[in-house]
């Protein structure tokens, strides 16, 4: 479960992006943030991932986010691709920084590029790729370890 308890977001020159949230999103529940441009909807994702300062409270079962937790994933649509990769190694790369299994790696990448439609795409490098493709991608990544909170943020499809 995520807690947030009295959390906001105060910039250095006085400005407050947002005001003061409380929110719990149960597991397995979705939410969406909506908002005009520079409303905050990316600062208060990274607020939760706990990668910009904040004030309040943040949990993710229990355990406060400021601990830099491995639990966490925040992914964008157009960031993080290397465009000189294959998909195939542009999916199997967090899990080969984490020294998994070979096996494993190919069986996660097959796994997560059917669900994201990217299975014919796996040889192709990604530059190749449409924007949509690129996107898909992108967002594929998040889920080819096993987390607890996945952060999307500009998701477009």
């Amino acid at each position: 479960m995520l807690s947030l308890e009295g959390v906001t977001k105060q910039y250095l020159y006085g400005k407050r992006l947002f005001g003061v949230l409380d929110l719990t999103v149960a597991n397995g529940e979705i939410i969406s943030v909506y908002g005009g441009e520079g409303s905050g909807k990316t600062s208060l994702l990274k607020v939760i991932a706990g990668l910009e300062e904040y004030e309040g409270r943040i949990t993710l079962d229990g355990k406060d986010v400021s601990a830099k937790t491995d639990d966490v994933v925040m992914t964008f649509s157009d960031g993080a691709i290397f465009k000189t990769k294959t998909v195939y190694d542009n999916l199997a790369y967090p899990l080969k920084v984490r020294k998994t299994d070979k096996a494993v790696i190919k069986d996660r990448v097959n796994e997560v590029a059917k669900a994201f439609g990217l299975d014919e795409k796996l040889s192709v490098g990604a530059r190749r790729l449409s924007d949509d493709e690129k996107a898909r991608l992108s967002y594929a990544r998040s889920f080819l370890r096993s987390v607890k909170l996945i952060l999307a943020d500009e998701m477009k499809n």
